[in-house]
């Protein structure tokens, strides 16, 4: 997906930049049909005898074939990227669902501390200004000016 000037998602290669809903599932039914078939050939090596040797071709082409499948959906969802810290998130054998939460924690805990060393600062400059106005007067309105705020006379 491409943002145009204004931020927001463009279409790329006549793709749109939000993916239908039902790509989106057939694509997730794909996926999982893979794992499952994955699960299922490393079972078969695992557990592997000279009379599984059929079962473990056809296993490997339907691997194959939902791989074909997924790739043949790639055009339905133009540019879409995947963060490189979701994927790590997912490697780490995390559930995907919870990342955007986590994320959000995140965000919120920033900004809660963001907000709180803004306050601080404020705080601080209205301690500045009123030390200002007593000790020197006659420079305290002028730096208020500056400030942008209210005289602290």
């Amino acid at each position: 997906m491409s943002v145009n000037a204004n931020g927001a998602g463009a279409a790329v290669n006549g793709a749109t930049a939000n993916p239908d809903p039902k790509d989106v599932a057939q694509l997730e039914r794909g996926v999982v049909g893979l794992l499952e078939q994955l699960r299922k050939v490393g079972l078969t090596v695992l557990n592997f005898e000279g009379a599984a040797q059929k079962g473990l071709y056809d296993g490997v082409n339907s691997v194959a074939e939902h791989l074909h499948a997924i790739d043949g959906m790639a055009p339905k969802f133009g540019d879409v990227e995947v963060s490189q810290d979701l994927l790590r998130y997912v490697d780490e054998g995390k559930s995907p669902q919870l990342f955007l939460k986590e994320c959000f924690e995140k965000v919120e805990s920033s900004s809660a501390s963001q907000q709180d060393t803004s306050a601080g600062f404020a705080e601080f400059q209205e301690m500045l200004l009123a030390e200002m106005s007593t000790e020197w007067p006659e420079a305290a309105e002028s730096v208020a000016k500056s400030a942008g705020v209210a005289s602290a006379k």
